[in-house]
């Protein structure tokens, strides 16, 4: 067969992304993708190309061979746009912009249009429409001193990307002892706040007590909200892929060790700020306001499938008979056969914190036998907590906000995982955005 001659005659199609990986799969496997790649793009006729439609292809077809390679995967664009340079309206280099924004890596790619010399600053009034905002210079932490009134700390990599690309405009912060992302927000009429987002390399509270120490002292936020995932309890009203809200919490993290005994726990924690409380309190009157946190768009996932275990003895459940029947009973409430998947819902209620990563029925059942009302659990928030307390001038407002990506008792999946961040992440982005946190409450 033709290869050559197929492949050119596809190029008027979407087709020709699918020709061109089948042509690689069957006769160029062992060559470097990237330069196979540079060699295909070298023989077309780009006269005749729909340039925009051609991009978006191209754009798939390199993910597929280059993965996460965005600095090659760029180059190969700018290359395109070069040779089209001429013919390429603003329109068409706004649309060619925008596909990169479904891989998060729309800012990257406008810097090294600058950098290429296609783009310049000036020309962001050029493009029409809605405007894509220029990426900007790096700022210096005295740059946002006295401008924040959000700080929000994550602790994964794939919690902090969840929440920085809901934040479209932003820019990196230096300076300080650790970097932020810091976005400025509007609101009507003539509001603005200021947001930042850093995140911990580790987990656990010690981390989580310095990165928020540091956040305090550079930049004093009055709001700190701590977004990710958790692990939840077993329950009726609440399950995989819901946000759960920290109305207090219950630290395990200290236990007592004696010859012949059983570990004891020492347990403490505490309520959080009267202004957290005034505000879960609150939060059913006022979510009408930001309602679509929970659909497909704001999320951007579709809701994972679970299909319930009918034996107890299926490899996903852990624990006692007691705990499996729970967690079973409890995942054929929240997730019915007959029924398509409910969108996500918050809940209100106490955490449980520590510096376990708790995957343990049996602990999990002693924690409650403490803390019956528990209904996840977490690593960092007494950590976060300490630092509001003792640090800057002691007077900062705790809001955690955890997606469930697993349930004590069954084994966590990955799509579940990724599901939970985003949850988490959009309703905090959600609540920011109704501007009930800057607009109810005055610091």
């Amino acid at each position: 067969m033709d290869w050559d001659r197929y492949l050119r005659e596809c190029l008027d199609s979407d087709l020709w992304g699918f020709v061109l990986l089948d042509y690689y799969n069957r006769k160029s496997k062992h060559e470097n993708p990237s330069h196979f790649i540079d060699n295909i793009l070298s023989a077309l006729p780009k006269a005749k190309l729909d340039p925009v439609a051609f991009h978006k292809v191209l754009l798939c077809v390199c993910v597929q061979l280059l993965g996460n390679d965005f600095l090659d995967i760029m180059g190969k664009s700018i290359n395109i746009i070069k040779s089209l340079d001429k013919s390429l309206n603003d329109k068409q280099l706004k649309t060619i912009i925008s596909h990169y924004e479904d891989y998060g890596q729309q800012d990257m790619f406008m810097r090294k249009l600058v950098d290429s010399g296609i783009l310049t600053k000036s020309d962001q009034a050029k493009l029409p429409g809605d405007s894509i905002t220029m990426p900007k210079e790096n700022m210096n932490i005295s740059d946002i001193k006295g401008k924040v009134d959000i700080g929000i700390i994550t602790i994964r990599e794939d919690e902090f990307l969840a929440v920085i690309k809901r934040f479209k405009n932003r820019n990196t912060v230096s300076g300080g002892k650790n970097l932020y992302e810091f976005s400025r927000i509007s609101l009507k009429p003539e509001k603005e706040f200021g947001v930042v987002i850093t995140r911990c390399i580790e987990q656990g509270q010690e981390k989580a007590q310095a990165v928020t120490h540091n956040m305090i002292e550079e930049l004093s936020p009055p709001w700190i909200f701590l977004v990710g995932i958790a692990g939840g309890l077993p329950d009726n009203e609440y399950s995989l892929g819901d946000v759960l809200l920290a109305s207090r919490f219950l630290n395990f993290a200290v236990t007592t060790a004696r010859q012949d005994e059983a570990p004891q726990m020492n347990i403490s924690g505490g309520d959080l700020h009267t202004d957290v409380e005034k505000l879960l309190s609150h939060l059913s009157a006022l979510v009408d306001s930001f309602s679509d946190w929970n659909n497909i768009e704001s999320i951007g996932l579709d809701k994972p499938k679970i299909k319930v275990p009918k034996s107890l003895s299926a490899k996903k459940f852990y624990g006692d008979s007691n705990w499996k029947t729970k967690v079973q009973s409890s995942l054929k409430i929240n997730f019915p056969e007959e029924k398509p998947p409910r969108n996500p819902r918050f809940w209100i209620a106490p955490t449980a914190t520590s510096n376990t990563m708790l995957k343990d029925a049996e602990l999990a059942q002693r924690w409650l036998e403490s803390g019956k009302a528990i209904a996840d659990v977490e690593m960092e928030l007494s950590g976060v907590y300490t630092a509001a307390r003792h640090s800057g001038n002691q007077n900062y407002r705790i809001l955690a906000i955890r997606g469930l990506s697993d349930i004590v008792g069954l084994d966590r999946a990955p799509e579940w995982t990724e599901y939970a961040c985003n949850t988490a992440a959009s309703f905090a982005y959600a609540l920011i955005m109704s501007g009930f946190i800057v607009t109810l409450f005055e610091h």
